[in-house]
């Protein structure tokens, strides 16, 4: 997956014919393809927030309705403004194991957001890991958090230290 975000970010850039401006991917529109592999990367079984709007709605839509989000996610890009329901959620208190019910530590609070706003996210997460990747901002052994990084590729600079 992470291979196919890398290579559909590279052909878009490809496709601006630009110099090497290093700020160019922070400010180019996302495509259609991005919008469908952030899309695609959510679990469908996701909790919506408090907009009602499930994983499975975005995953149904047709190309028109996801090219009318496509432009709310590129105005947004280009703004910087999040709508303020994107950012509210709505917590859940879930007990944990083997805890007494009526102490307020015995919870941890689970946020369910807008799946929408998870989605921006996901764009914008995107863009972020192969800009990093594509420039080897990273070093090799920093691999917590890395999709790109092949579990061999761990094991053998582990097995070096």
């Amino acid at each position: 997956m992470s291979c196919q975000i890398i290579k559909v970010i590279r052909d878009a850039e490809k496709n601006l014919n630009s110099s090497h401006d290093t700020h160019i991917v922070f400010t180019v529109p996302f495509t259609l393809e991005e919008l469908r592999l952030a899309i695609e990367c959510q679990r469908v079984k996701k909790s919506p927030g408090e907009d009602n709007i499930h994983v499975k709605f975005l995953k149904h839509m047709s190309d028109t309705v996801k090219n009318t989000l496509l432009c709310t996610f590129n105005r947004i890009w280009e703004t910087g403004l999040v709508p303020v329901q994107w950012k509210r959620a709505v917590v859940i208190p879930i007990l944990k194991k083997n805890k007494d019910p009526k102490q307020l530590s015995s919870y941890r609070p689970i946020s369910l957001t807008s799946i929408l706003g998870k989605t921006m996210e996901k764009l914008i997460l995107n863009r972020l890991n192969w800009y990093v990747e594509d420039r080897n901002l990273i070093v090799n052994e920093q691999a917590g958090f890395r999709k790109i990084v092949p579990q061999q590729t761990r094991l053998l600079t582990s097995a070096k230290l």
